[in-house]
């Protein structure tokens, strides 16, 4: 085993631990959970030769998530809605494909057969959850690894152990709790079973992860220019426009750099438009899509007197074609009054510009820049958690300005 390979004390440890899990089955969830840096990942690479199993699965909340376990060499790794939903389009075509057949079938048992499959799709398609796909290849995984737990609610933490797969759950629980009355943070309600805490030596040497570190160590970010990061110095209209990411706290100051960062990239009008950023709001199971979804938009036409139809590109490179609610695009006000019907309003996707993000939302995801308007004094005792999230969400490169900082 190379040095490379080698794994320090803590993480050595933290893999006892894990095969002794594994090995039990008195459990099915192990909640391994460490501090930024620590390494959650490079175990979550190498617990399958440790485990001695061969079927390892990786998945995460968000495409971004999905993304960084596949770069950092966690093949195959994608969303949870992915692996284990169906699109309900796919399950009305099943449903609508046996139902033609059906008066050309004449074998009696198989006309059983396929009444009883129709009305399993139709009690599928009447639900207002999303659908398990039953013939995911989760069913046959040895073990599924989830990482950015937080993110994950009650019911699909039960749609995924549905499966009876043991589930390796990192988390840090140092970041920010889900807003009140959400139900993500099924995985990070509870107590972790190992805790790494050590910060291994390749991270050690990022300034984004020395910042993190500090913040959550209580120490306070000295206004100072890094190299290519800044910390709470002015940041030019033009230095705001390469960052990959504008992260905020409150959405008045959300929709303020939403307004400012469409202006300069010359975006008009006051509807999405090719080169815009768009981020789902809600859950929309009909559309096949979910909370924090992310997407560059690459056409649009009006949709009906309140509507937008757009054509949008993924996180995973897949054009969609999504039906959305003009008025997540027409100012703060007009949004929070439309959040409060949406969940009735499922024809269509509550969608908004995705230019700047609340750190909640942002969760799950990270980008190579960052640029972060701390609004951590709103967060009363988790002003420490918001800003370590936020500087988190950061791979290389992070601004941190104060709300007025340009």
């Amino acid at each position: 085993m190379s040095k490379r390979d080698e794994l320090s004390g803590q993480q050595a440890q933290a893999m006892r631990r894990i095969k002794r899990w594994y090995g039990s089955g008195a459990s099915q969830t192990y909640r391994l959970f460490g501090y930024a840096g620590t390494g959650k990942t490079t175990l979550a690479r190498k617990v399958a030769g440790h485990l001695g199993i061969g079927s390892v699965m990786y998945a995460a909340y968000t495409g971004k998530a999905a993304h960084v376990m596949r770069s950092k060499g966690c093949e195959g790794a994608s969303t949870l809605h992915s692996l284990i939903y169906l699109p309900v389009e796919k399950v009305r075509a099943e449903a609508d494909e046996l139902k033609a057949e059906l008066n050309a079938e004449r074998n009696a048992d198989r006309r059983t057969e396929m009444l009883d499959r129709i009305r399993k799709l139709e009690t599928d398609l009447s639900t207002p959850e999303w659908i398990v796909n039953r013939d995911s290849p989760l069913r046959d995984a040895d073990l599924l690894i989830i990482d950015e737990v937080s993110m994950v609610d009650e019911v699909m933490a039960k749609d995924v152990l549905s499966f009876g797969v043991p589930v390796l759950a990192l988390g840090d629980p140092a970041q920010l709790p889900p807003p009140r009355g959400s139900r993500a943070g099924y995985f990070t309600d509870a107590r972790p079973d190992y805790l790494l805490t050590e910060v291994h030596r390749q991270a050690a040497h990022s300034i984004v992860l020395e910042f993190a570190t500090g913040v959550r160590e209580g120490k306070r970010l000295i206004p100072q220019r890094y190299g290519s990061n800044s910390i709470y110095l002015p940041v030019s209209s033009k230095q705001a426009m390469r960052f990959g990411q504008v992260i905020t706290g409150t959405n008045r100051e959300r929709w303020r750099r939403i307004h400012k960062l469409r202006t300069l990239h010359g975006l008009d009008g006051d509807l999405p438009v090719p080169g815009d950023r768009v981020i789902c709001l809600k859950n929309n199971r009909d559309l096949d899509i979910f909370n924090g979804q992310m997407f560059s938009v690459v056409g649009s036409e009006p949709h009906g007197r309140d509507g937008i139809w757009l054509t949008v590109e993924g996180e995973d490179g897949a054009v969609l074609e999504i039906p959305a609610w003009r008025d997540g695009f027409r100012g703060m006000d007009q949004e929070k009054a439309f959040e409060a019907v949406a969940h009735r309003r499922r024809e269509r996707a509550f969608m908004t510009y995705g230019w700047a993000i609340t750190c909640h939302k942002s969760q799950g995801s990270q980008w190579g820049s960052v640029l972060i308007v701390d609004e951590s004094r709103w967060f009363g005792k988790d002003r420490v958690k918001w800003l370590y999230t936020a500087i988190t969400r950061a791979e290389f490169r992070i601004a941190v300005i104060t709300p007025n900082g340009q």
